[in-house]
């Protein structure tokens, strides 16, 4: 982020810092006259200002203390990091150089920005059923009019079907009569498409249908408390990655594997995605909410609303972790983890490079993403300081200036008798005064945090300035 746009936000955040507080004069404005309203709501945003005025030292001081740890964390990782790439033959220098071209002129090539276009299932499948066309057009033998990208895909369909019948059917208590009739159409529905499933996965798995017969054979000796579920929504399909890896290899069409593993990776781009949509969905619907809708009913709809989109994310969440699982099975452990995440991680604010990038050995494809971005966290702390420290200075200076202008007015204006005078100028000597404690108090505060970094370490001692024990008093009640 450029440092005016970071010094704008930062403005903007500790101007409306504080308003919240002023929400309780609605009611008491609501029924007042014009004139009244606006001089109440004057007195308000006086006294807040006021306050926020004379807690400059204690909210800098404090955000500060905050950032300079963080920044000296940043700059160890991307030392560490630069420290691992100039043991690879320079690259340090040439990825910096793509960024300070960048940062120069932005029309160029942004090394900031990984631009990675991923395939949808579909895009996918007709990618594999046009593979399969040239296959047959080379005059290789089918096993079955229905390929193994169709197979695949009906099995993927299934497994949808039972995940969706699974959810929502998992509180029965909670289900209507109409709700309960429809679940069980499914479930008449899905059995048929199983039915259909089984007979194909004969021809090209027919190691799953040994399996699928020896775990039949098996749960009838169980007592029947003890059986798994009947229902189709529970039958298992026998996927490939729950076949041991030579079965897999030997008893299975050969193109399966890399047909399902393909479509899984489409299919869990596609998950992101519509979790993606549906989070935009649901803080744009906040946004209306907040804005537009107003008493008991309305709010109540809203929030039922929003209760029905986090359902549907957490559903997406339960398929994605499944077919990531199922993806991990199949492949194992590779690139492909890089964009198909297990969990969250950090905010982008206080993300650290992970450790393996800081070996020389691990340099290669895509590290130098990792070194702007680490740069960036870097800079970015590093910038926080500085803007603290220069804030720090200018509201220390503004506070001198303040102090002048007031000592400017001192003698009033003409025309004055000399009562109005006396009190003009013991007026004015109070403001001079606040303004001067102030700087005292501040400077106090700031001195450890304004000197360089590394007479900072040196020193534990503070200078001691003397500083008004009713106005420092103040300052540290509107802290509490």
């Amino acid at each position: 982020m450029a440092t005016g746009s970071y010094l704008i936000y930062m403005i903007k955040v500790l101007a409306s810092s504080g308003w919240a507080k002023l929400n309780r004069v609605a009611n008491s404005t609501k029924e007042m006259g014009p004139g009244s309203r606006h001089d109440t709501l004057d007195d308000h945003f006086g006294h807040h200002n006021f306050r926020k005025y004379v807690a400059f030292g204690h909210t800098l001081h404090s955000r500060l203390l905050l950032t300079i740890p963080e920044q000296k964390r940043q700059n160890t990782i991307f030392d560490d990091f630069n420290v691992s790439l100039m043991e690879k033959g320079g690259l340090e220098k040439e990825w910096t150089k793509m960024i300070l071209d960048w940062e120069k002129d932005p029309s160029k090539k942004n090394p900031y920005l990984s631009v990675v276009a991923h395939a949808s299932q579909n895009e996918v499948k007709k990618q594999l059923l046009e593979e399969e066309k040239s296959v047959i057009t080379a005059g290789m033998p089918q096993l079955h009019e229905t390929g193994p990208t169709a197979f695949i895909s009906m099995r993927l369909i299934i497994e949808e079907s039972q995940h969706r019948i699974l959810w929502d059917s998992r509180r029965p208590e909670e289900l209507t009569t109409y709700q309960e009739n429809e679940i069980q159409r499914r479930r008449l529905l899905l059995l048929c498409e199983i039915k259909c499933f089984c007979n194909l996965q004969a021809i090209y798995m027919p190691a799953a249908t040994v399996m699928a017969s020896e775990r039949e054979a098996s749960q009838q000796e169980l007592p029947e408390s003890k059986r798994n579920s009947m229902e189709p929504e529970h039958q298992h399909l026998w996927l490939l990655s729950a076949l041991p890896s030579t079965q897999r290899t030997h008893n299975c069409h050969k193109s399966l594997v890399d047909i399902e593993a393909k479509l899984h990776q489409a299919q869990c781009h596609d998950i992101l995605d519509k979790i993606r949509n549906m989070q935009r969905s649901r803080l744009s619907f906040i946004r209306f909410q907040n804005r537009n809708i107003r008493g008991q009913n309305p709010n109540m709809r809203a929030q039922d609303t929003l209760n029905h989109l986090e359902e549907k994310m957490k559903s997406l969440a339960v398929k994605y972790r499944t077919v990531r699982k199922v993806l991990l099975e199949l492949l194992g452990p590779g690139s492909w983890e890089n964009s198909l995440l297990e969990k969250l991680g950090l905010g982008q604010g206080k993300k650290v490079v992970s450790w393996i990038w800081t070996s020389a050995e691990a340099i290669g494809d895509g590290s130098d993403e990792v070194l702007h971005e680490a740069r960036a966290w870097s800079l970015r702390w590093t910038e926080e300081v500085h803007l603290l420290k220069e804030e720090m200075q200018r509201v220390r200076k503004t506070l001198e200036w303040k102090a002048s202008w007031w000592d400017e007015r001192r003698n009033g204006w003409p025309g004055l008798d000399d009562p109005m005078s006396e009190g003009v100028h013991a007026y004015v000597s109070r403001q001079v005064s606040i303004q001067w404690a102030l700087h005292e108090c501040f400077t106090r505060l700031w001195e450890k945090l304004l000197v360089p970094l590394g007479s900072q370490e040196e020193s534990n001692e503070g200078s001691g300035l003397s500083v008004n024990p009713l106005l420092e008093a103040l300052v540290e009640e509107d802290e509490e």
